[in-house]
């Protein structure tokens, strides 16, 4: 290119030289033009001046024959037309006579025109004269006199135009012979110009373009050795030149075979060659270099990247615009740049998926949380004896655990984007076995897997870290475990390891389940992925547990592997590098020890191995293990007897013999599942001396009980009290809602609260009473008719920006929550209304004190299949109010299986009907058919939809005989 460059510098400075020489011939040229155009300024400005008197003299001829008719006419009829004709007329004829007389006078007329004029001019005057006595005196003499007078004036008007006619075109003859003899010299002389000066400067330029064409010649053969193709390009007779390389590139065998832009265009891509003619246009505008990148189909169908370059050249010759470029084959390069686009998109892809799939689960995932989470809270404040209520309790603390995590989870997208930070807090790693007890003991329970802790005496007591993302890595490896094994046992083993003044944690995680396929194991940690697709059916998940883990774990400093066979379970092995606190007090010595030496019964070695290493960190040197015994050793006083339940679960009878054996000189424990634990009671609720140890054992919990500290049984906080706010000081609140069952929810729960309520029926019917009326508050239905939530909030918004609006529907997407936002929302609660979101919606604006409420009594109601009256009656404290909005659904649903007969499920009308009912049966609590109506809104077989709402309407059918049968009490 540099030498194409240069060959442009060489043509650049002929042209100077030509131009310096062109410069005089212009020059000179440009004076023959400049006399040549004031020749014709004036030509043409005498022509416009003889064509202006013509047109004055021509009309005074005209007015003055028009007023001798007009007098005629107005002699003999006497009517008004024709006086009006003669007084305009007349006025035009002085008006064309004044200006005639002008111009002729003027020095532009010849001597012989104005000595004529003066006779016709005298003649004009005294015939103006008699039609103005005419005017004053309209008298039939006085008409005789202008009829006279006219046919004397008449010639001499006539006279004076033809004259001037003819003097025009003489004087046109004239000027235009005078312009011809002066283009014809002009001619002559720049032919004289062109022979001396031009065709001398011409010799000079081809000499210039000859070595331009000689440096041509020693770019190609650089080229080639470039393997580079050249091609030139005449704009102005659209001719193609290509050198050998080029037609090697295109894949042409004949390099003798002709080139055209048609034939150039057929090997490119249709809907880049409008790209490439454009910016190649744009270089030749802009003197720029081309440079341009596009994709051919060479002539034996290989496909091409091509990066063509090139440098206008203006042939000094014949004018003509040539292009002078290379084409380089960039294939390669292009292939490497795919497969990195490739890459790219896949992880965009992966992550749209990924955030679709979030957004799609969202809602359902928190909804039944938020129902456990509900319905245990309300249940704890019913009358439950002590079992009931720690079961309970265990229900919420799970459920809560699992409700933090689910958000985080479904913010995955937190963690790619590197913005997820872990805590930097004090907790003991107690709390989080407590929390895995808690969650999967009742799984063990059910599937009848061994469950059991191996945790290390030595791990510190005070930990620093994030104690939500451990139990949250955990709890995906302890359920992933649970999912995938059907028989068989489930263990945690723990181990700690001090380095540089940090606790490096070490977990295995084994079950023996059904393993992963080697096919498999390499996918593991994909997002999206299991490790069985084959089981994907039966055992669900959404594959993002183990990402998640991984990536957690790696922000802790640490690392995960695993190792499994398939059909013989898994081993996953990761650790964590966290700080911990350091000057600690040790556990007490045995000075503090309750009892003098701990006996256990146990069959599990590896269980009865890690219980002595736990008893040997306290103190206890000297603890003996019976695993297989057929007669009772003997055992002293101020001993504790440890049993595993599960060890002799099938001997009831050998347990029954060591605790009558035992009891009366020494404390037992039994080691049991909580959830045997009813069973276990029932059978030996005769004999004292019992303690109830959990399993999986927690270090903790056998460390109290050695020690006689009861308070450190259980590291659990007591389960909350319900609590009930209600606001400081009334305030008014507008409630906007279509629906009469979910308006009387809403009203009854605001007013419990200690609003003040005013309805609203739509949107519009709120705007206007949002107008007229000061509230502190409104709640807003999103889907209304007349005017919907949002299209009401955007006008409040025009004139109220201060009142805060909370949106309520049924879906709480990050879409739906993000248009509400849009239309001027500041928050959005979903329905079922859940009173904790309210309560702290509420706390936002206003002033909430608490009322703690005592559990209370609560009769027993008939059950139904799909009426929660405990539901309705805990809610709402109010059976006359119970039973109004009983009535309502029954007015509104009553006669379902009419009125949506004939409904069509991809209607608006039915998908507002669904919706409707979803927000109606869900702030009811009926959760079978609110699940029913979920499934149907997310399902898009148009069949299953039809059998879907088939169950739906018959499912509300029977709710209605429930509603109706309470009703009758």
């Amino acid at each position: 290119m540099k030498k194409i460059q240069q060959a442009i510098y060489d043509i650049k400075s002929s042209e100077k030289n030509v131009t310096k020489s062109m410069i005089i011939i212009y020059a000179t040229l440009f004076a023959f033009a400049i006399i040549y155009l004031c020749m014709i300024l004036f030509f043409m400005n005498t022509k416009m001046y003889n064509e202006e008197i013509i047109n004055y003299a021509g009309r005074q001829r005209m007015h003055s024959q028009r007023i001798a008719l007009d007098v005629i006419m107005h002699t003999t009829n006497k009517d008004k037309v024709s006086w009006e004709n003669l007084e305009s007329d007349f006025v035009e004829m002085q008006k064309n006579t004044k200006l005639v007389s002008r111009i002729i006078q003027s020095s532009k007329s010849s001597a012989s025109i104005r000595i004529q004029y003066i006779n016709a001019h005298d003649k004009t005057i005294r015939y103006l004269h008699f039609v103005e006595n005419y005017l004053t005196i309209p008298s039939r003499e006085n008409a005789s006199i202008i009829r006279n007078s006219a046919y004397d004036l008449l010639p001499s008007l006539d006279s004076i135009v033809n004259k001037l006619v003819k003097e025009s075109k003489d004087y046109n003859s004239r000027i235009l012979l005078l312009l011809l003899i002066f283009v014809v010299a002009t001619l002559f002389i720049f032919a004289l110009e062109t022979i001396f000066i031009i065709l001398p400067l011409v010799n000079k330029y081809n000499m210039s373009f000859a070595k331009i064409k000689d440096n041509e010649y020693k770019l190609k053969l650089a080229t080639e050795s470039a393997n580079l193709g050249i091609w030139k390009f005449n704009i102005n007779q659209s001719i193609v030149e290509w050198d050998p390389s080029m037609y090697q590139i295109y894949e042409l065998d004949n390099i003798q075979e002709p080139i055209d832009i048609e034939k150039w265009n057929k090997f490119l891509k249709s809907e880049e060659r409008e790209i490439v003619h454009n910016n190649f246009m744009t270089s030749i505008q802009t003197n720029e270099t081309f440079n341009v990148q596009f994709e051919i189909t060479g002539n034996k169908g290989t496909k091409k990247y091509i990066n063509a370059r090139g440098i206008k050249v203006e042939d000094g010759k014949s004018n003509d615009i040539i292009v002078i470029g290379v084409n380089i084959d960039i294939t390669e390069y292009k292939r490497i740049e795919k497969e990195i686009q490739d890459a790219k998109e896949r992880a965009l892809i992966a992550s749209e998926a990924k955030s679709e799939f979030l957004a799609n689960m969202s809602h359902e995932i928190r909804t039944p949380l938020h129902g456990i989470i509900g319905l245990s809270n309300m249940l704890s404040e019913t009358e439950l004896d002590n079992i009931q209520d720690e079961y309970i309790h265990k229900i919420i603390s799970s459920s809560e655990l699992l409700l933090q995590i689910v958000n985080d989870i479904l913010d995955f997208s937190k963690i790619e984007a590197k913005k997820l930070t872990l805590a930097d807090e004090e907790f003991e790693m107690t709390h989080i076995f407590e929390k895995l007890s808690d969650v999967f003991g009742y799984m063990a329970h059910v599937k009848k897997l061994r469950y059991t802790f191996f945790i290390n005496p030595d791990i510190p007591e005070i930990l620093i870290g994030d104690e939500l993302r451990l139990s949250q890595i955990l709890i995906n490896l302890v359920g992933n475990a649970f999912k995938f094994t059907e028989k068989g046992s489930v263990s945690i083993y723990t181990q700690s390891e001090i380095i540089d003044n940090k606790v490096k944690l070490e977990f295995k995680i084994a079950d023996t389940g059904i393993g992963i396929s080697e096919s498999k194991q390499a996918k593991l940690f994909t997002e999206f992925e299991q490790g069985d697709t084959s089981t994907s059916k039966r055992f669900g998940g959404t594959g993002l547990g183990l990402t998640i883990s991984k990536k957690l774990i790696e922000m802790m400093g640490g690392h995960i592997s695993f190792k499994s066979q398939e059909g013989f379970g898994t081993e996953f092995y990761f650790d964590v590098l966290i700080d911990f606190k350091q000057g600690v007090k040790e556990r007490k010595d045995n000075e503090s020890l309750k009892y003098t030496n701990v006996i256990i019964f146990n069959r599990f070695k590896n269980e009865s191995d890690s219980i002595l290493d736990i008893l040997q960190k306290i103190g206890y040197k000297e603890a003996i293990c019976y695993s297989h015994v057929e007669q009772l050793p003997d055992i002293k006083k101020e001993n504790l007897v440890l049993i595993d339940w599960e060890s002799y679960a099938d001997n009831c009878q050998f347990i029954y013999q060591i605790i009558q054996g035992y009891s009366q000189d020494n404390d037992i424990s039994i080691l049991i599942s909580e959830y045997e634990r009813t069973q276990f009671i029932s059978m030996f609720s005769s004999l004292s001396n019992i303690q109830y140890l959990p399993k999986p054992l927690i270090p903790n919990q056998l460390y109290s009980i050695l020690t006689g500290d009861k308070a450190q049984a259980s590291s659990k906080k007591e389960p909350p009290q319900t609590n009930k706010f209600i606001l400081g000081e009334p305030k008014l609140a507008l409630l906007v809602e279509d629906n009469e069952t979910n308006l009387l929810i809403a009203i009854h729960l605001l007013e419990k609260i200690g609003f003040q309520v005013d309805v609203a029926i739509n949107g519009f019917e709120a705007v206007n009473k949002v107008m007229k009326n000061n509230y502190d508050i409104i709640f807003m239905d999103i889907q209304m008719p007349v005017m919907d939530g949002h299209e009401a909030a955007k006008k409040i918004r025009e004139f109220n920006t201060y009142t805060p609006i909370v949106g309520m529907s049924a879906s709480a997407s990050d879409e739906d929550i993000q248009n509400s936002n849009e239309a001027g929302f500041n928050h959005h609660l979903g329905k079922p209304i859940i009173l904790k979101e309210l309560y702290g919606i509420i706390s936002n604006y206003f002033k909430l004190k608490q009322e703690t409420q005592n559990k209370k009594n609560i009769s027993e109601l008939e059950g139904y299949k799909y009426l929660d009256l405990a539901y309705l009656n805990d809610t709402f404290n109010n059976r006359e109010f119970t039973k109004e909005l009983l009535s309502s659904f029954i007015d509104l649903y009553g006669s379902i299986k009419d009125d949506w007969k004939n409904i069509n499920i991809n209607s608006d009308d039915a998908k507002i009907k669904i919706h409707s009912l979803k927000g109606v049966i869900g702030n009811m609590q009926i959760k079978e058919i609110y699940n029913m109506v979920v499934n149907f809104e997310l399902e898009s077989n148009a069949r299953v939809k039809e059998k879907m709402l088939s169950s739906i309407i018959l499912s509300v059918t029977e709710l209605n005989e429930e509603i109706k049968e309470e009703l009758t009490k």
